[in-house]
């Protein structure tokens, strides 16, 4: 799992999943959930070098990839890229989940158009994809929305 930053991510202390903590029991639950620190690759966001090489361990086994884009940046466009370039290269048959908030959360014409643009570049180029929307505070909503589709892979 590829996220800003591991060690909050697993921090035992961290026991919400509201903020994207994941907790100890979490990780000791689900044993198969490896943590890797990643901001799109941009050199210029990360500290240190532990982003290198992420797409080779990460994407290879994984059967479904979950892309919560977040802030509609120009980085986070372009990190969504990163994503769906490197894992049609190494993992073109995994499943592709894209999730972004609705357009009334989004609100500006700006932040609407590089959301539309993370869709359209994944449902392009991933044909094994689904985009989904969901409400900026609906954390439970939107990972009931992730997990469905996930049990019902064929």
């Amino acid at each position: 799992m590829l996220c800003r930053n591991a060690f909050l991510a697993s921090a035992p202390s961290r026991v919400s999943g509201d903020f994207g903590w994941l907790g100890e029991v979490f990780l000791n639950t689900h044993y198969s959930v490896q943590l890797r620190d990643w901001d799109g690759g941009d050199l210029l966001d990360i500290v240190g070098c532990d982003w290198q090489g992420w797409q080779d361990d990460a994407l290879p086994k994984a059967d479904v990839i979950v892309n919560l884009v977040g802030g509609y940046t120009e980085q986070r466009t372009m990190a969504c890229e990163r994503l769906v370039r490197e894992s049609l290269r190494l993992n073109p048959a995994a499943k592709q989940i894209l999730l972004s908030m609705n357009d009334a959360d989004l609100k500006t014409s700006l932040k609407k158009n590089r959301a539309k643009a993370c869709e359209d570049m994944l449902t392009t180029n991933c044909l094994n994809s689904v985009c989904l929307r969901a409400e900026m505070f609906d954390v439970k909503g939107a990972n009931n929305q992730i997990m469905d589709i996930i049990n019902n892979m064929a």
